[in-house]
């Protein structure tokens, strides 16, 4: 494994840009690119890369402006929308010169791959979407996420935790992992509270990306917690019955975060829908 703290370079149109991420090595052509749930970091992938890496699978985990090691960055007050990020991460690729690859992520992350997926299919080999959703925030969750991104903004990062993580773990799952609580909460720490906000708004203008998903040509690997409360097992469903080649796997007794409450079942349905596609 390796490991790239904020790496400053000029893309291709000549803007600037800071990359932070984990790469593990493998002789696969076509590698996985894995963006982080909010607001967390890359960090919240650990487990993962720590078994790529194990199994020589070349495989990148990102930080996103504004969380993790990129925090420090300097991020306008303005919504960094899901189209913003799939952007990011096709100038990461064309700085790493990886013409395709396998796009997953949690969350957020979800939301930033199925944007990557309708605006840069031909960059795609696969998608992996784990306690996400294709629906667009309803007005009420518009509202709620304006607000606490004015909290955050005026505040701080701290008024948000305590609500915030019972929400993104299954409380079994804190009994399980005697560490987990704290290791999200440094995770949510990490992060500016503009690049927070940022973040918030950003998802609160997300599209309905239901349309796009019966035009999904790449093989899709879907994950999901049984107890999921903020992106329930529903709404996966309804996905899979949307995509054509796509996988489901409903992850038992985990909720928001099933990468980080059972590592390894989670590593082994993921290794075995990507071990064909990187050959």
């Amino acid at each position: 494994m390796k490991i790239y703290e904020n790496l400053t370079i000029k893309d291709s149109i000549g803007k600037i840009q800071h990359f932070s991420f984990y790469e593990t090595d493998g002789e696969n052509s076509i590698p996985l690119i894995f963006v982080h749930a909010f607001p967390l970091s890359k960090e919240m992938y650990l487990d993962q890369v720590r078994f790529l890496d194990e199994n020589s699978v070349c495989s990148y985990f990102l930080d996103l402006p504004g969380f993790g090691n990129l925090s420090s960055l300097a991020v306008l007050p303005t919504p960094f929308t899901m189209e913003h990020y799939a952007a990011y991460i096709v100038s990461f690729m064309d700085f790493m010169k990886i013409p395709k690859a396998i796009i997953g992520g949690v969350s957020m992350g979800g939301y930033i791959t199925l944007s990557f997926a309708q605006n840069y299919p031909k960059r795609l080999s696969g998608l992996v979407l784990v306690d996400t959703r294709a629906e667009p925030d309803s007005e009420e969750a518009r509202k709620n996420r304006e607000t606490t991104a004015r909290k955050v903004e005026t505040e701080g990062i701290q008024t948000i935790i305590s609500g915030l993580v019972p929400k993104l773990v299954n409380e079994h799952s804190l009994v399980r992992h005697s560490h987990l609580k704290e290791r999200i909460i440094h995770m949510i720490q990490q992060a500016s509270p503009q690049g927070i906000a940022n973040a918030l708004r950003g998802m609160a203008l997300r599209p309905d990306y239901r349309p796009h998903l019966p035009k999904i040509e790449v093989p899709t690997f879907i994950a999901v917690g049984e107890n999921d409360e903020l992106t329930p097992p529903s709404m996966s469903e309804d996905m899979h019955k949307l995509i054509p080649n796509s996988v489901l796997e409903i992850i038992p007794e985990v909720g928001h975060l099933s990468n980080l409450e059972k590592p390894k079942l989670f590593n082994e349905l993921l290794y075995s829908f990507v071990k064909d596609l990187i050959k």
